[in-house]
């Protein structure tokens, strides 16, 4: 008998071994194969304080820390070029990138399980990017660290980057996510051009938002466009190309992937490369797959005119209206997936349609546009009709974790970045005409944005707000994380309010604290104060209610 349990044993070993070994060749993706590769390559020279040169391309870093770079050329050239001059930068970024896997996944079986989930679903993903991008991200990733190569070889991973958006809104559930960008025009704009505002509120953690990229690429084919992005990263999130096209990707409730296609950044990029109008940008899309379901709102001047591209795997859609006003949050508004049941529970359930009714709240009040009151619409911190709802809370058009916030005026080419703090420092401004010209003729020892186009900070940070939100994300911090003493409770949770005395979290932390510490009575008492304030998702309130009802029940 014990033989024949042996036997079984290591026949279901074997069996174990094989399995994987076919899922691990099965995820192998090889680098493009590219032409003249043996040619000689440009090095790294600095030329200033954190400003480097890499042959024609150049990254330095401004005045108000953000990265400003430039590359030109073919796809493996524009690669190598941005590999070498965001080195270090991207070795951080994939520094903090594995540390967050690390802490949401700390089983190293897990982790192996979960490399090889990837690998396998993502094992065509070089066939959806393409060549030219494929070329573009083996380049960068000839300057990528190794160690990280026990997750995947540098390609491999690069290339596995670009679809973590789209997998994270899907295994997030989109509580991370909750972008707003809108479009006014006509009547609505002090000019009648179109102007287009978007805060790009994806959000990891304060380090991995550190190192953005304003970045101007001058192809071998297409375009010309800048955009922003971070190190590692070659799609689009935000981006406005030379021919007055601007583009924004926004996530939309989607079911789990059922097999690898197009990540949205990439999409979005060729469409910001390659289309010169609405109806390019269209095509574009009809002819790429995704695997999530996602927005993209693209805009152009010459057409002076919006769109939003709705787009599931299964599905598309072309939105518009005869409105001076689109706007884009989180849900479809076209008449072929408006009624999906993902996006009606989604809009039942979650912040997109408050935001959505915002932002017509606030066009309404505002009259005409003109930059300076885009930026004091994206950096609205209030609910409908101006109630409070707590700094940070998802429902507020600014929920103070946007990785970066633009503003488009394609009529005139110039770009509006916002600079750290989240959207609140100051918005300088790009005029691509200008940038261009003096670009390809080295890294500028002078700032390459128009001064006298900069939009003002917030009040905020010359108020005492901000530094509080900023306490009362610290103290937060140290309530789940590293506890506190009995004899310091009352002062913290008095001052923890205090900070933000309108926010749920402010009272349901302290309620998950002392329910943590079994004192049931204490915490539905904080809870009850919770439940009195806006929530971001109604799944997060019925999960307080559920919570409040335990308390009670146990006390």
């Amino acid at each position: 008998m014990f033989l024949v349990l042996f036997k079984i044993l290591i026949i279901t070993i074997t069996v174990l071994i094989v399995i994987v070994i076919i899922l691990y060749l099965l995820s192998i993706i090889l680098p493009p194969r590219i032409k003249n590769i043996n040619q000689p390559e440009s090095n790294r020279i600095s030329v200033g304080n954190d400003a480097f040169s890499c042959g024609k391309g150049w990254i330095r870093r401004n005045r108000n820390n953000l990265m400003e770079m430039y590359v030109e050329g073919d796809a493996y050239e524009r690669g190598l070029t941005i590999g070498k001059l965001t080195k270090e930068l991207f070795n951080y970024q994939e520094d903090i990138f594995v540390a967050d896997l690390n802490k949401k996944v700390p089983s190293k079986f897990k982790q192996f399980l979960l490399k090889l989930a990837i690998g396998v679903f993502n094992r065509k993903i070089s066939k959806h990017i393409g060549i030219e991008y494929s070329e573009e991200i083996y380049g960068v990733s000839k300057s990528a660290t190794s160690k990280y190569n026990y997750i995947a070889p540098p390609f491999v991973r690069i290339m596995n980057y670009h679809a973590a958006h789209d997998i994270g809104h899907t295994l997030q559930d989109m509580k991370y996510v909750g972008c707003t960008a809108f479009s006014v025009k006509g009547n609505l704009t002090v000019n009648n051009n179109i102007l287009i505002g978007r805060n790009f509120d994806f959000h990891i953690n304060d380090e991995f938002s550190r190192d953005k990229i304003v970045a101007f690429y001058n192809p071998a084919k297409g375009h010309k466009f800048a955009m922003i992005t971070w190190p590692g990263m070659i799609g689009v999130t935000s981006g406005m190309n030379i021919k007055g096209i601007t583009i924004t990707i926004n996530g939309a409730k989607s079911g789990i992937p059922k097999k690898t296609a197009t990540p949205v950044s990439i999409i979005a990029r060729e469409i910001l490369q390659y289309a010169e109008n609405l109806n390019e940008a269209e095509e574009i899309a009809r002819k790429r797959s995704m695997f999530v379901s996602e927005l993209l709102m693209v805009s152009s001047a010459k057409e002076n005119k919006s769109i939003i591209i709705e787009k599931t795997p299964i599905a598309i859609d072309i939105y518009t209206n005869n409105s001076d006003l689109v706007i884009c949050t989180n849900h479809f508004q076209g008449e072929i997936l408006k009624n999906d049941p993902l996006n009606i529970a989604f809009i039942e359930d979650s912040s997109t349609m408050y935001r959505y009714n915002r932002v017509k709240e606030l066009v309404k009040k505002e009259g005409l546009f003109n930059s300076d009151k885009i930026a004091k619409l994206l950096r609205e911190r209030k609910g409908i009709n101006d109630t409070e709802v707590g700094l940070g809370n998802e429902k507020a058009i600014n929920q103070l974790i946007a990785h970066h916030s633009v503003i488009f005026d394609p009529a005139n080419n110039i770009m509006y970045v916002s600079t750290p703090p989240y959207n609140i420092g100051e918005y300088l401004a790009y005029n691509l005409n200008d940038v261009f010209k003096v670009a390809s003729k080295g890294c500028p020892a002078n700032e390459i944005d128009d001064k006298n186009l900069t939009i003002s900070k917030d009040e905020i940070l010359f108020t005492g707000e901000y530094q509080k939100y900023e306490d009362f994300k610290l103290m937060l911090i140290k309530l789940k994380e590293k506890g506190i003493g009995k004899n310091e409770e009352n002062e913290f949770f008095n001052t923890l309010q205090e900070l933000n005395p309108e926010y749920y979290l402010s009272y349901s932390s302290i309620g998950d604290y002392l329910k943590s510490k079994k004192r049931f009575k204490e915490a539905s008492d904080w809870y009850v104060k919770a439940l009195q304030k806006e929530f971001h998702h109604k799944a997060e309130f019925k999960m307080i209610e559920k919570l409040y009802r335990e308390c009670i029940q146990k006390h």
